[in-house]
């Protein structure tokens, strides 16, 4: 019997926004994706909390590229609040054949 069990880049959606935070300890991101419980997050690693916001887009850029298995282009929104960028995805590529 052939299992029916899929990685979590083939039951979510493209991504369709990033969140961006700057902590006094850390960066911290979110990747929104369409579909259910569609979201991760984590620390950027290798930024220090003090570097600049867009070595820290860039990095999440890739990350999420990364975690999505898909190229992503981002526009980022201006910020709302201190620390705090909104990245809406543009254009998620299709996932690689392979992934299918």
């Amino acid at each position: 019997m052939e299992s029916t069990w899929k990685p979590y880049w083939r039951r979510v959606g493209p991504p369709t926004r990033v969140v961006l935070l700057r902590r006094p300890d850390a960066w911290r991101y979110a990747v929104y994706f369409e579909g259910p419980n569609g979201v991760a997050d984590g620390y950027l690693d290798g930024l220090a909390p003090g570097g600049e916001p867009e070595e820290a887009k860039a990095a999440l850029c890739h990350s999420a590229a990364r975690i999505a298995h898909r190229d992503l282009e981002i526009a980022w929104q201006p910020p709302a609040e201190p620390d705090a960028w909104i990245g809406l995805v543009t254009s998620a590529g299709p996932l690689p054949e392979s992934d299918r």
